[in-house]
């Protein structure tokens, strides 16, 4: 029964995504998911730096008692520091670093039969 779950689930799934790459309910899917649709544009620089908010606060966790039962509370400031520190990153590293890559002039390139 556990495996006709996990198959349905995984091709209703599927069927998802093909719907939305192809426009499916585009208009309202874009109204108010900009926060959301932020940390895919940002997921690269969130999966660099969310180790330096994990790692802190486990340790917050453990100090705290690391009560199992309410430990998924703190789900909500790992996250959202994470999308902080990444929106950093991604503003202060990695849109300076693009953009002098991009303004860099191009190599001449001579063509050898004009010479």
């Amino acid at each position: 029964m556990g495996s006709i779950g996990a198959l349905a689930l995984t091709i209703s799934t599927a069927f998802l995504l093909i719907a939305f790459s192809w426009g499916w309910m585009a208009d309202y899917t874009t109204r108010g998911t900009k926060w959301l649709r932020s940390f895919g544009f940002m997921s690269y620089e969130i999966y660099l730096s969310h180790m330096f908010v994990v790692f802190p606060l486990i340790a917050l966790f453990r100090i705290s008692g690391g009560n199992m039962y309410i430990g998924w509370l703190w789900f909500v400031p790992a996250i959202s520091l994470s999308w902080i520190l990444g929106y950093g990153v991604e503003h202060l590293l990695s849109r300076s670093a693009d953009r002098r890559l991009r303004d860099r002039p191009k190599p001449q390139v001579i063509d050898p039969a004009t010479t």
